[in-house]
């Protein structure tokens, strides 16, 4: 079935498109349902409804709606494409590599599928190739945010400061929207440790989306950094006193004194490994 470019389906897709956009997710899956219930031959809206499940962090759902629109009549090209990343996430790399072997044969030009697969090399630990393939994707076209994502992803180790914040201008002037900005902001400003700025930043973004999961995590890391040294000393000192006080090695109880400072340490060793992740 044909479906025209200014037809209903089209007009209803973009609302879909529209509130994925602006990051509301929920919005956009109820506007997709309803194009699919009165569309089902209608390939994006399988496609769209794809995203937001992703979006929702249910991959399988996405991966199983990609199929769907894909039997339904949409290219191969865009939809292999979405499957590398949905894979890549969930750390299938058998079938990333499947899709973007295909998409070769197809488009051999494709720098989206050029970057998830130089970005999905770097996430199995073989950094030097993946960064290699990024940069060249990057060169290919330096506007493309998801490339610039992907890049500065890969380049959060290195020293490189002068290509970080090249990175940030070059996404800060890309037509991504408002809240993704300050998002990218917020990252490269925990990259450097400008914890202000990014704390600044995380907070415009939850003023904008007040449930995004992304800024709020990041906030709850800023905070427990600041909290951190406090509460080292707190059990620090507080095993010290146990000691001083309840030590014998004869008792048991001795032993479940120690649990909270037990606990304590572990807790902080939890934080200190994902402020090093940032």
């Amino acid at each position: 079935m044909s479906y025209g470019v200014n037809g209903e389906p089209q007009r209803i897709r973009q609302q879909v498109q529209h509130f994925i956009k602006i990051g509301r997710y929920d919005k956009a899956r109820s506007v997709a349902s309803e194009l699919i219930s009165k569309y089902p031959e209608y390939p994006y809206g399988y496609y769209d409804m794809s995203l937001c499940e992703y979006y929702h962090e249910r991959i399988d759902n996405s991966i199983e709606l990609c199929y769907k629109a894909l039997e339904s009549g949409m290219a191969q090209v865009p939809i292999s494409i979405m499957l590398m990343l949905y894979y890549n996430e969930k750390s299938d790399f058998k079938n990333v590599d499947k899709h973007y072997e295909l998409i070769k044969t197809l488009a051999p030009a494709c720098n989206d599928a050029l970057s998830i697969y130089g970005y999905s090399l770097c996430k199995r630990g073989n950094e030097k190739e993946g960064v290699t393939i990024l940069e060249e994707a990057f060169a290919n076209d330096s506007t493309n945010s998801s490339i610039i994502e992907y890049l500065f992803i890969a380049a959060k180790r290195s020293k490189n400061k002068a290509q970080k914040e090249e990175l940030l201008k070059l996404y800060m002037n890309s037509g991504v929207s408002e809240k993704r900005k300050l998002l990218f902001a917020g990252k490269y400003n925990v990259n450097i440790k400008k914890w202000k700025e990014a704390k600044e930043c995380f907070a415009r973004v939850i003023a904008i989306d007040p449930i995004n999961k992304e800024a709020i995590e990041y906030m709850r890391i800023i905070e427990l950094r600041h909290n951190l040294p406090l509460a080292s000393l707190f059990f620090i000192l507080f095993t010290f006193a146990v000691y001083d006080i309840k030590f014998d090695y004869r008792n048991l109880l001795t032993y479940i004194y120690f649990i909270p400072s037990i606990c304590g340490f572990l807790l902080i060793g939890a934080a200190i490994y994902k402020l090093r992740k940032l």
